[in-house]
């Protein structure tokens, strides 16, 4: 698998399955080939390709790319309205779309290439809440033990991918959590460890400042080692995703704007794809894992989701040999403030060399579309920041040395969506809450066995579903 740069758009190429060259697998969704004019481009380039039907006579890979921008992948503007014929379409391409996709492929066998995948933005992309070098996994979680089984399962998934993915995408550094004896996040974290029976080590004052002096220790702060956890390479794995499932022979839209998605009278799906002349794919069923957008898609969903602004911020420490990670391990901190609320900081120790991500993640507000979230930071509260990052590392320079802006759909209580509508044919995920990244490889095969009817192993269909978000909600 390569990835390329033509003509300023990403593109996804792989080695197709024996026998079944990519251009065939374009022919055979669209019934009629490409439209009229593809630009089809070979990681060959050297060899003809023949554009009545985009292959080479050696039978090497072909990925049909559109040069004309905001346009789906496999199209290009000929006047014509074109229609695609797909088993599963899988609308966003982030976390756990990538992922979903990849379960699809394989499911799919030789039908792989009615497998659709669709992203609004080009491939591993800037604006999802995936983005920042890094994320968080924990087994011992604040969140409550409840989600402590199916996280196991999720670091199996974790150690698979990146055997299959051949890329380090798991950091096992563990996950040092700091508070005040007694506070709410240490007392579930220690529960979720005694009623799993997972390795971790106590630490009290003396002993966290004994082994961690990176950390500012207040009188009375006591930790917990969660060992099994550590941090996580999120444009990685979703690069990996979407690799792992060109490879199996999914189809792979970019640049992609979806604007509608409809339960067709006769079964099966219609999804519209926007821009000047919009096409449609008809579809079996359909997977929507579209993040902080999830709601204009489904409006069964938008009464539940609110968008929370999420920043990033990476400092510089004056001592960054004392932040790498086999000294310095991923780390969630809570301190106890004069009003007697709790200051929260989370980080990564660094991964390039010269600084550490601390950051405090939603001091934004709440919002009800990704589209009023604002573009950066500004400069009051990157300071804010600063001072809260330097108050638990006095080593870090307070004055960010990177800074993002994110974003992710929040539900009323926390708890991620993981279901299917009551026809069958839509199946989603979505309200991750800024907490998902970590059950990805779970979640997106969760959803696309949920998708195909079946029933996945741990899925509580009371917790994650959306008749019961719906309940707890009081919008039954």
């Amino acid at each position: 698998m390569v990835t390329a740069l033509h003509g300023g758009r990403h593109v996804l190429r792989s080695k197709p399955p024996t026998g079944r060259p990519v251009c065939r697998h374009t022919r055979s969704i669209w019934p009629h080939g490409p439209a009229a004019g593809a630009d089809v481009v070979d990681c060959d380039a050297d060899r003809p390709i023949d554009r009545s039907t985009g292959s080479r006579a050696d039978s090497s890979s072909a990925f049909p790319v559109n040069r004309s921008a905001g346009r789906a992948a496999l199209i290009r503007p000929t006047g014509k309205r074109h229609i695609m014929q797909a088993d599963v379409v899988v609308i966003g391409l982030g976390t756990m779309g990538s992922l979903a996709l990849w379960e699809e492929a394989k499911a799919a066998g030789d039908r792989a290439d009615r497998v659709v995948g669709i992203e609004q933005y080009g491939p591993v992309h800037t604006h999802g809440s995936f983005t920042g070098e890094s994320r968080v996994f924990r087994v011992a979680v604040h969140e409550g033990a409840r989600y402590v089984p199916a996280l196991l399962k999720a670091r199996e998934r974790w150690q698979h991918l990146q055997e299959v993915a051949g890329r380090q995408l798991f950091l096992p550094t563990g996950v040092l959590n700091v508070g005040p004896e007694g506070c709410e996040p240490i007392a579930t974290v220690r529960q979720c460890v005694a009623e799993n029976d997972l390795p971790a080590e106590e630490l009290d004052t003396a002993e966290l400042r004994e082994r961690f002096p990176q950390h500012a220790v207040d009188e009375g702060d006591v930790a917990v080692l969660d060992t099994l956890s550590g941090g996580l390479r999120p444009e990685l794995t979703v690069l990996s995703g979407l690799e792992l499932a060109a490879k199996a022979g999914a189809t792979i839209l970019t640049n992609t704007p979806v604007t509608g998605i409809a339960r067709d009278p006769n079964g099966g799906v219609t999804v519209t794809i926007g821009g000047p002349e919009p096409q449609t794919i008809h579809a079996g069923r359909a997977i929507v894992t579209a993040g902080s957008w999830a709601g204009r898609l489904l409006p069964g969903l938008a009464d539940l989701l609110t968008v929370h602004p999420l920043s990033l911020t990476w400092f510089a420490p004056h001592h960054i040999e004392l932040f790498t990670p086999d000294r310095f391990p991923v780390f969630l901190r809570d301190r106890r403030t004069d009003d007697g609320g709790l200051e929260h900081l989370f980080g990564v120790p660094t991964l390039d060399g010269f600084s550490i991500k601390a950051s405090a993640g939603s001091l934004f507000g709440v919002f009800d579309d990704v589209a009023e979230v604002p573009e950066m930071p500004g400069a009051d509260k990157l300071r804010e920041i600063g001072e809260i990052a330097h108050r638990f590392f006095p080593d870090l320079n307070p004055e960010p040395v990177r800074a993002s802006m994110h974003h992710d759909a929040f539900t009323p209580d926390d708890a991620p969506i993981v279901g299917v509508d009551d026809s069958g044919t839509i199946a989603f995920a979505a309200g991750m809450n800024g907490n998902g990244f970590k059950f990805a490889p779970l979640f997106g095969a969760w959803v696309s066995e949920l998708s195909r009817g079946e029933t996945p192993d741990l899925y509580d269909e009371e917790w994650y579903g959306l008749a019961g978000h719906r309940a707890r909600a009081g919008l039954a």
